[in-house]
């Protein structure tokens, strides 16, 4: 039962991100969050940030260089305090409009009912050739 609560809170979060509720995102989070996103500095909004006010700076800033037109959780698995997805995304580059995609795989780690720890695993190269 747990790991569906815990699963339930992820799915949770991708909804808020989707219905862009930035406010619901952050409610999910510890105060001292950790959230690493990869392919710092060529994806200028990806690196490892702590606490909610980095998190927020972190989706303004992806918000300012890519749109998602696709974002697709497909796969979810528990054990203990961890959730990981296995997903799919595609979108655009605001600034070269250039076009991309990425198969990906996200860690949440829990302290209880909220989420401590955020690392994803993304095609960074992909990424990077699109935003630059």
């Amino acid at each position: 039962m747990k790991n569906e609560k815990l699963i339930q809170t992820v799915q949770q979060v991708y909804s808020d991100f989707g219905k862009q509720n930035l406010e619901g995102v952050l409610n999910a989070l510890t105060d001292d969050v950790v959230w690493s996103d990869p392919g710092y500095p060529d994806v200028p909004y990806a690196k490892k940030r702590t606490g909610k006010h980095e998190v927020m700076n972190f989706f303004i800033e992806m918000g300012s260089t890519v749109t998602f037109t696709e974002f697709i959780p497909q796969e979810f698995y528990a054990d203990g305090e961890v959730v990981i997805v296995k997903g799919f995304f595609a979108g655009k580059a605001l600034k070269t409009d250039k076009l991309f995609e990425s198969e990906w795989v996200m860690i949440w780690k829990f302290r209880g009912d909220k989420i401590y720890s955020y690392q994803a695993f993304v095609d960074t190269s992909k990424m990077a050739n699109a935003i630059n």
